[in-house]
């Protein structure tokens, strides 16, 4: 194979260098982690038994997850916990649309510090699911959402074990501190969004 490509100069040509690969693939790797994780706790939450596998939940993207956590947890009565979990919710969903457009895009050319993507290309005018829509990235907007994607992986974590506990308790000190990160969390997948809108020359 490696006399008719390489795929490092490939990339490079593609501007998707080693560190940039990197950080695409730390994210993917997270947020794939944190679906799971996802399903799992509204599971719990649901009372649904792991050998339940034709419960109500089963086959959902994970922006459904994500919305089945949020109606799962607002039953729950008022607590820092019920309110960790609502701004999870509220962090996680521009994350993962951010994720879905750095995974499904394809790169069209490179720059000495970004790529330029597209998604939903058409070439002959066909119909797409979604409009078509370029932005940039770089290895500073990535570096920003894997940090995003740390985050929402280990507060999800921690949500998972208080709920496998059933104490359903947080402590007021590391909720203060968990939803302070969350917050930060979602203003980063919004100056994701402008710095790939408007990239430096």
């Amino acid at each position: 194979m490696a006399r008719v490509a390489e795929p490092a100069p490939i990339l490079n040509r593609l501007g998707l260098p080693a560190p940039m690969l990197s950080k695409i693939g730390a994210i993917t790797v997270l947020a794939r982690t944190i679906e799971y994780e996802t399903e799992m706790t509204v599971s719990a939450l649901g009372g649904h038994e792991p050998i339940d596998k034709h419960h109500s939940i089963k086959r959902r993207v994970v922006g459904d997850w994500i919305k089945a956590l949020a109606g799962v947890s607002a039953s729950l009565p008022a607590s820092e916990f019920r309110n960790l979990i609502a701004m999870w919710c509220h962090a996680a969903e521009p994350a993962f649309t951010r994720w879905n457009s750095i995974v499904h895009a394809i790169t069209l050319d490179a720059h000495n510090e970004w790529a330029r993507s597209l998604k939903n290309p058409r070439r002959h005018g066909e119909m797409r699911k979604g409009e078509p829509s370029g932005f940039h990235v770089g290895e500073q907007s990535l570096a920003l959402m894997e940090q995003v994607f740390a985050v929402l992986y280990r507060v999800l974590v921690t949500i998972e074990w208080i709920v496998c506990q059933r104490n359903m308790e947080v402590a007021e000190n590391t909720a203060k501190t968990l939803l302070s990160a969350l917050r930060e969390a979602r203003s980063a997948s919004r100056v994701f969004e402008d710095l790939a809108a408007a990239p430096s020359d």
